[in-house]
């Protein structure tokens, strides 16, 4: 059985910010890592490809809120970064409530997989410890693991997974994690209820 929850925009929400400020993506993390833990009060709901997993709604988009004259570049990079991380804790919630899921930890891959600000603020955000596995493009290599269980090749997916080691580890800090858990649920949780109204328009 395979538990998905979706979510549309990830990296290319990295992508995306900087190409409209005309940075590179290294470059706007760097700066993101000079804005404080909350991005100075301005939260982004990633949804650049519509929602996913528990609020799925193909027409709704991505906003920023909390923009003030003071709101900095950085800022607004911070922002994406925990957006994207704020939508992890949401599923991660929905995959508790609606299947009773256990969650101890979570892989990281793909080009996200790269930052290392990102994968602590993953395990900040989460609250869940963050592994950063050796093969970090892990579709294609994931896909034949399991033909290998298929074909016998492996006993089981424990033995499977084995073969992929965790190259780098994050914990979560508990003071950030009460932090974020906050944020997340006196605003971030409640943006999209707030204007999915606004999609059908």
């Amino acid at each position: 059985y395979v538990f998905y929850a979706g979510l549309r925009a990830g990296a290319v929400t990295l992508e995306w910010l900087a190409a409209i400020l005309g940075v590179e993506v290294p470059a706007l993390v760097a700066e993101a890592q000079e804005s404080p833990a909350g991005a100075a009060g301005v939260y982004f709901m990633p949804h650049l490809r519509g929602g996913g997993t528990s609020n799925i709604d193909a027409k709704s988009t991505a906003l920023f809120y909390g923009l003030t004259d003071y709101t900095t570049r950085a800022n607004l990079a911070r922002a994406a970064l925990e957006g994207v991380c704020y939508e992890m804790a949401l599923k991660f919630d929905f995959a508790r409530e609606a299947a009773g899921v256990k969650l101890e930890r979570m892989r990281s891959v793909g080009g996200g997989a790269r930052s290392e600000l990102w994968n602590q603020l993953k395990a900040d955000v989460t609250g869940l410890p963050v592994e950063v596995p050796k093969v970090r493009e892990a579709t294609a290599c994931g896909a034949a693991l399991l033909a290998g269980i298929a074909v016998g090749a492996f006993e089981n997916w424990q033995e499977a997974a084995g073969l992929i080691p965790a190259e780098k580890s994050f914990s979560p800090d508990a003071g950030r994690h009460a932090e974020y858990r906050k944020r997340l649920e006196s605003v971030y949780s409640r943006l999209y209820p707030a204007v999915k109204g606004f999609s059908a328009l």
